[in-house]
């Protein structure tokens, strides 16, 4: 990649992708259609690399130019993951550069393979699963409500993820982190007050301000797990300068017990894409992770901000 952060990244078990794009700026931007077969070659050739197949995925993360596409994306999908595919998967729109339509993530076992524990149907989302298992953990598809009320929609979306969990939860489950992705700034800290007052104050929760087809809408994923090894990188925002502190401290904290920083989680102001390569050059990790990055804003207020998270495996 351009900015050298690795295409894959594998620890613990886990094989962690950085974005794939469905177009590098090479040639004439193909169709968005086109771009969602390439990235997803990207992530298979991944896999077909390490000899695993699609049933080793347990998430996709999809940020998209538009969601205008979505049932055309789901469908070229089945032609890599199969329908219903056995993972969970989110997809956002973004202010993605012109002529990128998408890029994508993908969380995977090198050794096990993902199972189905709540199928997607029960949940409004039939060519998906709700949530799988994998070694330990319990990942959740990206829930999704889009009424007018927004506070409705935060009550609702937590409600749906306590209610997806409830039965595997034990003394032992611990939520390893929240993504809240909505439409406008003012959601941001309720969503956080309903996680905490479900999950506990000390779940991490990495959110971002992005352009949904309306300001009220909110899409939350999550992940859990009882004995995996996942940790969050904790989320925060700040300047560039702050996020290279952040990371190089939580790298060097992570190595003391063992453990690597596997992937990056990287939110950038609209328009900011070579920050990227400043993120790189600014932290200084053994072993460069995965990348994950995607433009979005952490409030209307600060709109230059960056946002970090991540996992440690």
């Amino acid at each position: 990649m351009s900015d050298s952060f690795p295409d894959f990244f594998s620890v613990g078990g886990f094989l962690f992708s950085s974005s794939m794009p469905g177009w590098d700026g090479s040639e004439m931007a193909p169709s968005v259609l086109e771009q969602c077969r390439r990235t997803y070659t990207q992530l298979m050739q991944g896999l077909i690399d390490r000899k695993i197949d699609a049933r080793h995925v347990a998430r996709l993360d999809h940020y998209t130019a538009s969601q205008s596409w979505l049932a055309e994306r789901q469908q070229i999908r089945a032609t890599f993951f199969g329908e219903p595919c056995g993972l969970a998967s989110t997809g956002v729109a973004v202010h993605h550069p012109a002529g990128l339509g998408v890029t994508c993530a993908m969380i995977a076992h090198l050794e096990r393979q993902s199972v189905t524990s709540v199928s997607g149907a029960a949940y409004g989302m039939p060519a998906i699963a709700t949530s799988v298992e994998l070694a330990g953990h319990l990942f959740v598809s990206g829930i999704l409500k889009t009424s007018l009320d927004a506070w409705e929609n935060v009550r609702n979306a937590v409600a749906e993820i306590d209610e997806i969990v409830a039965p595997f939860r034990t003394r032992r489950t611990r939520p390893v982190r929240f993504d809240v992705f909505a439409g406008s700034a003012e959601m941001i800290p309720q969503a956080q007050d309903e996680i905490f007052k479900a999950f506990g104050d000390e779940c991490p929760v990495f959110s971002a301000v992005l352009p949904f087809a309306r300001d009220s809408m909110v899409e939350i994923t999550s992940l859990f797990a009882e004995q995996g090894e996942l940790i969050a990188l904790p989320p925060m925002s700040g300047t560039m300068e702050a996020i290279a502190r952040h990371v190089n401290f939580h790298g060097d904290q992570a190595k003391k017990s063992g453990k690597q920083i596997a992937r990056l989680d990287f939110r950038y102001p609209p328009g900011g894409e070579a920050s990227v390569r400043q993120l790189f050059d600014s932290i200084h990790l053994s072993h460069p992770p995965a990348c994950v990055r995607f433009p979005g804003i952490g409030s209307l207020a600060q709109t230059s901000e960056y946002g970090i998270s991540g996992f440690l495996a």
